[in-house]
């Protein structure tokens, strides 16, 4: 029976619920309500043995924004290092008598001389920074020239690729150009002249700033310095090159290395130690441990008990529909049909075990301006964050990831009084795309992402045993930092 999104919410929101207060019970100091479950199965490698394999996981997950909700697709979303850099530049004080920093202002208005070095200073910034990324604007056009069938809405991206992957890749096809003796005659006068003018000028400007606005500046230069060094695409003088390090990290993109923004996690040691341990018990017992046998269980049917508030409420306060079953798409899919099985069920979700890892942006991420500056609106002209919320359901920075919680060997029962007269029963005999809480059922054409191939029918349902052994990412842990 198709229900409202309405009805779908309050009939099934304690079933998300029960999921996640399940999961959080086998994690200690884990807070549900900053408990976002992923909707789908996404593979995770931060157990590799490889450190730029694991560190590319990790960089993935820290630096997106994902959709507001209680479920996450799998979905790259927003770049958290992208919005929050361009954050911080768009909110270092504009050269008015207001700062909006709390800080001092030396006074006087656009003819004040100071004022004038000071948008001076901007200008020559922006032309060199202009500069500099119009090389990786114009090699990026040509990369989609050659790849893409078809740009997305805002004609800066690919939504239809002439293959899946892409060939070549993105990654491979900047380093075949950054081997060309064009490309090399451009960086080599960015590195050698812009890089150390842009230094230079941003030293001045960043002086002429805290003369203007006055001590309470100095944390905004420090980050507009920070996210400078934390940019790989951005040309440095040889003395910020030595203090790169500390604002980048390497990670492995298909068959070559990139530098990128820095995530910190003091815990890829213990994730191999985790995996180690979970091979070892599947081995030992001659495959994983599911159902009534794994350690982490949750038990699902329509008997439980239904809760009249249909929204979870996390840190920031805001109501969130939720879903269970869907169908004909994915959980955060608009054109999805989400539905309720008129027969009684039973659904039985297990993980061998689970673990959870922090994932934190790295010493350019500066939290504590984000409480300072979550009122701020003295944009300049042209900002992205000008007449945008920040915050909230459809904030450009809703929430920030601050670890991922991993599961080994996912198991779904799922079985009724009158299998062959349901719902699920049919889509799951029509291998349609449809899903049962954070299991999906893929069509051919979503190449990999689902669970299909490893379900077996019973007598009165099915069952999905994962028996890769590769580690999958049933939940996010998630902050809202303004607050």
């Amino acid at each position: 029976m198709v229900m409202s999104n309405n009805a779908v919410a309050q009939d099934q929101a304690r079933f998300w619920q029960l999921f996640v207060q399940a999961i959080s019970g086998h994690l200690p100091g884990s807070d549900p309500k900053n408990f976002i479950a992923a909707a789908g199965r996404v593979d995770s490698h931060l157990g590799s043995d490889e450190e730029v394999v694991a560190l590319t996981d990790a960089y993935n997950v820290g630096n997106t924004i994902p959709s507001w909700g209680l479920t996450w697709s799998g979905a790259f979303n927003n770049k958290l290092f992208d919005i929050y850099q361009q954050w911080v530049r768009d909110i270092v004080p504009a050269g008015s008598g207001d700062s909006g920093s709390g800080g001092s202002s030396s006074g006087g208005g656009s003819a004040d001389p100071l004022d004038t070095q000071i948008e001076d200073l901007r200008s020559k910034i922006a032309l060199l920074s202009s500069d500099v990324s119009k090389i990786n604007q114009g090699i990026y056009s040509d990369w989609l020239n050659e790849v893409c069938a078809e740009l997305d809405s805002t004609g800066k991206a690919c939504s239809v690729y002439f293959t899946n992957p892409p060939d070549p890749t993105w990654a491979n096809f900047r380093t075949q150009q950054m081997g060309t003796e064009d490309y090399k005659a451009k960086v080599e006068s960015l590195q050698t002249t812009y890089g150390a003018l842009l230094g230079g000028m941003t030293e001045q400007l960043n002086a002429l700033l805290l003369k203007k606005f006055g001590p309470g500046y100095q944390e905004l230069a420090d980050a507009t310095e920070a996210v400078a060094l934390a940019d790989p695409f951005e040309p440095h003088s040889a003395d910020e090159l030595q203090k790169t390090a500390q604002f980048q990290m390497t990670i492995k993109e298909n068959d070559t290395t990139a530098s990128v923004p820095r995530f910190k996690t003091s815990e890829l040691k213990d994730v191999r130690q985790w995996l180690i341990k979970q091979n070892g018990i599947a081995t030992k017992n001659g495959g994983p441990l599911f159902a009534e046998q794994a350690n982490v269980q949750i038990a699902l049917n329509d008997q439980q008990q239904t809760e009249r508030d249909s929204s979870w409420k996390f840190s920031a306060n805001v109501g969130i529909p939720i879903d269970w079953f869907w169908l004909g798409g994915s959980t955060n899919d608009s054109g999805s049909t989400q539905f309720k099985e008129d027969y009684s069920y039973d659904i039985l979700i297990t993980y061998q075990d689970v673990i959870t890892v922090n994932i934190n942006p790295g010493d350019w991420f500066f939290e504590g301006l984000l409480s300072t500056y979550k009122d701020y609106t003295n944009w300049p002209q042209g900002s992205m964050f000008a007449g945008k919320p920040l915050w909230g359901e459809s904030g450009l920075m809703n929430v920030v990831v601050k670890g991922v919680v991993l599961g080994y060997a996912p198991y779904l029962r799922f079985s009724s009084k009158d299998w062959t007269n349901t719902t699920t029963q049919s889509q799951w005999s029509a291998k349609a795309t449809f899903g049962i809480g954070p299991f999906n059922f893929e069509s051919a054409s979503a190449s990999g992402s689902d669970y299909s191939s490893m379900t077996t029918q019973l007598q009165d349902g099915f069952e999905v045993r994962d028996t890769s052994g590769i580690p999958k990412i049933i939940g996010l842990i998630v902050d809202t930092p303004n607050g």
